[in-house]
């Protein structure tokens, strides 16, 4: 089986099935994310030392699930949680990188396994916030010069 997860010193493996672009990169967790992939790991009865999918498809354990039921998945979680849609993995992409905005781009790429800047771009959103603190910040007076005569 290819290496589709890896738990290993507290990072997520990108899957290979879905890496387009050739990353491979190993992505960080946080102590909550941590804790949270342990329980359900622990659930599943799966060490965390070993390669396993986090969806795996329900018919054969070495082949991850398809995006169309992961999707069905998110969207049942969105009604049990009582939130509204909010449209899909591109979306949940889209208001990850918007709120991270004021981080170097190198770190965003790295962070959510993008390649090429314009490909980050594309998911960068204006918002209301950053707009306002945008506008809001004061401008240096323009002095214009003396001319002479």
């Amino acid at each position: 089986m290819a290496k589709a997860f890896s738990y290993s010193e507290g990072s997520v493996a990108k899957n290979p099935w879905v890496d387009k672009s050739g990353v491979g990169d190993e992505v960080p967790l946080t102590r909550r994310a941590r804790a949270a992939l342990r329980r359900a790991l622990a659930i599943r009865g799966i060490d965390p030392g070993t390669s396993a999918y986090v969806f795996p498809a329900p018919t054969n354990p070495k082949r991850p699930r398809t995006r169309f039921r992961v999707r069905q998945l998110i969207e049942r979680a969105e009604e049990i949680a009582g939130i509204s849609h909010i449209g899909g993995t591109d979306a949940i992409r889209r208001k990850w990188v918007t709120e991270r905005k004021d981080h170097p781009i190198p770190d965003l790429m790295r962070a959510g396994g993008w390649v090429d800047p314009r490909s980050l771009q594309s998911y960068l959103h204006a918002d209301p916030q950053t707009t306002f603190q945008v506008v809001g910040i004061r401008t240096r007076r323009i002095r214009r010069a003396e001319t002479a005569g």
